[in-house]
């Protein structure tokens, strides 16, 4: 609905939705499939949930079990075929981190840095380009929520641009159970991370 105001109100006219939770965004998909200012990108996995799948403008369905080498050539792939396709003004980015080879409802094998590099691909991609992106959570599931959280800041750590800046807030987490910081760092309130964690950088 996000893409839908802003359209509407005629305050961005061209926006894509790259969503790589690792189920389809078949709602997204559903509710923008007449729309032709908004372009709809799902990378998935294509035995997952929902099993009957939506169009969205560009979907790219991936085997059971795929390792970063194999998700990296499609998502470079599926980034090359949104820009030839469209004209983006601005980008909602869904950054799913349910495609963790840990994750419980995942179906694929990527580790801790294929996630972390799939974040510096797809926002340095857009940065060259000078295309606004906007970042939100996505799908993920873990009976350990510090490590969940740690993966879903993985893009907050690349907006930073400091590994160190974050890991050094999480175990603030640890040591203190500042819950403020970890919910500015999961939600990418970057200038309250940088705050909380008094950094200047």
């Amino acid at each position: 609905f996000t893409a839908l105001t802003l359209t509407k109100t005629k305050e961005v006219k061209n926006i894509l939705i790259f969503d790589c939770d690792v189920h389809q965004g078949d709602g997204t998909a559903r509710i923008l499939e007449t729309n032709d200012r908004i372009f709809t990108c799902s990378i998935h996995s294509s035995k997952n949930f929902p099993y009957r799948k939506a169009n969205s403008d560009l979907d790219i369905g991936l085997e059971d079990n795929m390792s970063w080498f194999g998700y990296k050539r499609h998502l470079v792939e599926g980034l090359n075929k949104c820009i030839e396709r469209f004209s983006p003004d601005l980008v909602l980015y869904v950054a799913g981190v349910d495609i963790h080879a840990n994750d419980k409802l995942g179906r694929l094998s990527i580790d801790d840095e294929g996630l972390f590099e799939r974040e510096m691909i797809v926002l340095n991609f857009f940065k060259k380009r000078d295309i606004p992106i906007a970042t939100v959570m996505g799908g993920g599931y873990s009976d350990d929520n510090n490590e969940l959280a740690y993966r879903h800041a993985n893009v907050v750590k690349e907006l930073l641009g400091s590994e160190k800046c974050m890991k050094e807030g999480f175990e603030q987490i640890n040591e203190s159970g500042n819950s403020a910081l970890m919910h500015a760092a999961i939600s990418g309130h970057v200038d309250v991370v940088k705050e909380l964690l008094g950094s200047e950088k």
